[in-house]
């Protein structure tokens, strides 16, 4: 029986060796740490690869004494005895294929969390290690993510692990998993709605389809399913006290004050309650910096939840587990209501 031809492109080993090699020769203490943790030490990976050769010399030194290969003294190559080519099993291509998408898959993500991890210096990389365990689900569920905009996630994450041991939960990974792209893009431009452990919102804007944010009930619900929000219902928060009118509220890049009147109680801030995995990866996720409309949104959904007055908002920047009084990121001062 003739076998049709199959013409598959599966050579991308070169390709994968490029990215490898370019993955380990970056510098500083967060690649290093993500390196260790792929591939080993880089001393016993030397030895690994001798052990290896050594195997293959010794099973080829047999095969040839079987006369099953050839060695040509001159050229120094190995063949096989026999010219006829066993057409390759179909199950055996999508089996190398299937492993090398998973490969490109990995180094994607990788790509992302080195790139990040460069960002901080050594200082700030914990010597702690990342658990074995965690790690091994991170690069199972990693390589089999190839969507630019999850990989994105996925890098992240890794990083923050690397930098800040256990400071993701398996259970994060979990919830990572079965986000679709339209989650995760939903959710990075959400997360920056983000004070403590809500988004901000009010229950107009969730009966609305106008807001620049699109958080409404459609998109609460979908966040729900996905594991990153508890509930629909609204609750209220306040934020660490500073002074005697003025709250503080954490985000991942920046802290924001809110100077309220003195002549009631503080106010609460209003939204929708994140789930701890919610919390987690809003923490990688919301990556564009606060602005003065960020702000007026925060100060407007305050106003409609609360009798008490919001006279400004501001936003400082954390760097290094410290905040800059000195570098406001931006303001946002309500406009005096009219006599």
């Amino acid at each position: 029986m003739n076998l049709p031809e199959i013409k598959v492109n599966i050579d991308v080993k070169a390709d994968l060796t490029q990215a490898f090699t370019e993955l380990s020769s970056l510098p500083g203490k967060g690649a290093g740490k993500v390196w260790a943790m792929l591939m080993g030490d880089k001393e016993n990976l030397a030895e690994y690869r001798r052990k290896c050769l050594e195997a293959k010399a010794e099973r080829d030194s047999q095969l040839i004494r079987r006369g099953e290969l050839d060695f040509d003294p001159r050229s120094g190559k190995v063949t096989p005895t026999t010219d006829d080519q066993l057409m390759p099993l179909a199950y055996d291509i999508i089996t190398l294929v299937e492993r090398q998408q998973e490969t490109a898959s990995l180094i994607g993500n990788l790509r992302v969390a080195l790139a990040r991890v460069q960002e901080y210096s050594d200082e700030q990389v914990s010597d702690e290690p990342v658990a074995p365990d965690w790690f091994t689900r991170w690069r199972h569920e990693a390589k089999m993510i190839g969507n630019p905009e999850m990989q994105m996630l996925w890098g992240r994450i890794l990083a923050e692990e690397v930098v800040k041991p256990q400071t993701i939960s398996l259970r994060t990974l979990d919830v990572l998993k079965n986000l679709t792209p339209i989650d995760a893009h939903l959710f990075c431009y959400i997360a920056r709605l983000r004070l403590n452990t809500i988004l901000v919102c009010t229950t107009d804007i969730l009966n609305s389809d106008t807001n620049k944010y699109g958080l409404n009930t459609d998109a609460s619900m979908r966040l729900i399913d996905a594991g990153l929000v508890s509930s629909i219902q609204l609750m209220r928060i306040d934020g660490k006290i500073q002074s005697k009118t003025v709250q503080q509220f954490q985000r991942n890049d920046a802290l924001v004050s809110i100077e309220f009147n003195n002549k009631g109680t503080y106010g609460l801030v209003p939204g929708l309650a994140l789930t701890n995995a919610g919390r987690e990866i809003a923490q990688i996720a919301d990556i564009a910096q606060l602005d003065a409309s960020d702000l007026q949104y925060f100060a407007e959904c305050i106003a409609k939840a609360n009798p008490t007055a919001v006279i400004r908002l501001h936003a400082v920047p954390i760097k290094e587990a410290a905040t800059d009084i000195k570098c406001i990121i931006c303001e946002y001062k309500p406009p005096c209501p009219s006599a």
